[in-house]
């Protein structure tokens, strides 16, 4: 598939016996991403199949989709632990959002010495936050939240990212 696409969310569960879907999200538009009559794509055997929504509903962490041609629970049932994805191109962000997977490899810069400090390893969302894990010169992991106060540039260009810390970190 040449389309860059990007995984909105984990299959973990059905939910009754209409083909229903109950999905991890990995996705912060998932009202954007599983709107009726949108394709998404199921990863399976290496393969992407192209599914469209039918109808689907959103929780915080969780979305219930059900797909057309698929509303019979014996067609979904092996698809438990499978990946949706979605392309990449279908949605511009806003100035200052970014996409996590573009941000995971930048350099990390602390601001008050300009020393590098480490490597984005993941992008994180624990509760309603999400934040940096980053591996420090010296090997340890350290998580930093995605906020103005301690991010203070992004240059998905130089795939850099100058961060201030505060006293204790």
């Amino acid at each position: 598939m040449e389309t860059k696409l990007l995984t909105i969310g984990r299959i973990i569960n059905t939910r009754g016996l209409q083909g229903e879907l109950k999905i991890a999200s990995q996705t912060d538009f998932p009202t954007l991403r599983y709107r009726k009559g949108n394709t998404v794509f199921l990863e399976k055997d290496g393969q992407y199949h192209p599914l469209v929504v039918k109808m689907a509903h959103h929780q915080p962490g969780l979305d219930f989709v059900q797909f057309k041609d698929f509303e019979d629970i014996n067609l979904v049932k092996d698809w438990m632990n499978l990946y949706l994805y979605a392309p990449k191109a279908d949605l511009r962000l806003k100035h200052g959002h970014y996409y996590y997977e573009d941000l995971v490899g930048s350099k990390v810069i602390e601001s008050h010495h300009q020393q590098p400090y480490g490597v984005v390893l993941a992008v994180e969302r624990i509760a309603n936050r999400v934040n940096l894990r980053i591996q420090k010169l010296d090997q340890r992991t350290i998580l930093i939240p995605f906020l103005d106060v301690f991010i203070r540039e992004v240059n998905l260009e130089t795939k850099t990212i100058v961060i201030q810390l505060i006293e204790g970190m």
